[in-house]
């Protein structure tokens, strides 16, 4: 191999360490926990993942780098466990916007209310009358259907 070529090729590998160290900078500055517990609750667990396969995945390369069997190492075993989560993840997200594509359909909303409030309204009516007299609430369950 051509020195000048790995060379070139050790500083894209600086370069790109570099920018890893800025991407995860603001995850590193400060307690994870502190930052995810002002998230909701998905993203929550998408945040502890991408953290945990970043961890892996930088345990994966420097492994690889120092001519380790990655495929028999617990570390490959631990990427395929988070890209399981990934996909959970995935498919709760896809159930979310289902939910979200719900819609109240105001007019049958508003018929169930109005039949509530009617006969709550009956039912007002005939304790009012019994609470009269007697007779009073003989003529009240004369005249009001409670089934209807």
């Amino acid at each position: 191999m051509d020195t000048t070529n790995l060379m070139s090729l050790l500083e894209i590998l600086d370069d790109d360490i570099d920018e890893l160290e800025e991407t995860l900078a603001p995850l590193t500055k400060h307690a994870l926990g502190d930052k995810a517990s002002k998230l909701p609750l998905l993203d929550k667990a998408q945040l502890y993942i991408l953290v945990t396969y970043a961890i892996e995945s930088i345990l994966f390369s420097y492994l690889r780098l120092n001519g380790v069997d990655v495929k028999e190492h617990a570390v490959f075993r631990e990427l395929a466990r988070v890209k399981q989560y990934f996909q959970k993840v995935e498919d709760v997200e896809k159930i979310g916007s289902k939910r979200e594509n719900l819609t109240l359909d105001k007019a049958a909303a508003g018929r169930i209310i109005k039949h509530a409030l009617g006969r709550w309204t009956r039912i007002q009516d005939v304790y009012y009358a019994i609470s009269m007299d007697d007779q009073a609430s003989v003529f009240c369950f004369d005249h009001f259907d409670l089934h209807a």
